[in-house]
């Protein structure tokens, strides 16, 4: 496994990273962190492009909207950071690589209510710790990683109302479901494991070199 997760590194920038989320890296996060309670968590800029606004609004719906509320943290940093704390989010800042998978591993849930995302491979480190989802139509991730309803709910992206009651029916489902969700989420993310990349590419390699040396016999 160690040489195909090198090469994996060269080659995509994400073979090793994946690995740390999907088999559970155990680095500790701060000890001023209070990971007892569920949250939900959002990773990404603080920009209208990927959808605070509409995060900050439908968190303040949701908690509206529940008996005792699960916490919104964020790990991130940009201009709309006090439309986060405004509805009582709780911001990590920028957070290292090696200690992002503490704050997925014990996570409720991961949500990315993007207006424009072509992947999210966040999206795709959540499903990996084996947390639902709960995503805009606009990540292109969700397209393999999300089915709605087993592993998590889709929304329209900017439409708060919609994320809202996204974030109101996980609150509302029970740890045995939500449980089985995320373990639908990690099984769908096993289709991008580093080992799936390595294969591939290396078929890839093998129908090019094969159509190679047709093309050179036919010369």
């Amino acid at each position: 496994m160690v040489d195909i997760l090198v090469f994996m590194e060269i080659l995509f920038g994400t073979g090793t990273t994946l690995v740390r989320f999907e088999y559970g890296d155990q680095a500790a996060g701060p000890s001023s962190f209070n990971a007892d309670e569920p949250y939900f968590l959002y990773v990404g800029r603080y920009v209208r492009e990927k959808g605070i606004d509409t995060l900050a609004e439908a968190y303040r719906r949701y908690k509206n909207n529940v008996s005792a509320p699960w916490r919104l943290v964020c790990a991130g940093a940009g201009p709309l950071e006090n439309t986060l704390s405004e509805v009582g989010a709780e911001n990590l800042g920028f957070v290292q690589p090696e200690q992002l998978p503490y704050f997925m591993r014990n996570a409720a849930a991961f949500v990315l209510p993007s207006r424009y995302e072509p992947w999210g491979v966040v999206a795709q480190e959540a499903a990996a710790s084996g947390l639902p989802l709960l995503l805009s139509d606009e990540v292109g991730a969700g397209v393999h990683l999300l089915r709605d309803g087993l592993n998590g709910f889709k929304h329209p992206p900017g439409d708060a109302k919609a994320l809202g009651d996204c974030l109101s029916r996980l609150h509302q489902t029970k740890k045995e479901k939500i449980s089985l969700m995320g373990q639908h989420s990690k099984s769908l993310s096993q289709q991008y494991t580093p080992e799936h990349w390595a294969n591939t590419f290396a078929s890839g390699l093998n129908i090019l070199r094969n159509n190679s040396a047709v093309h050179e016999s036919k010369s």
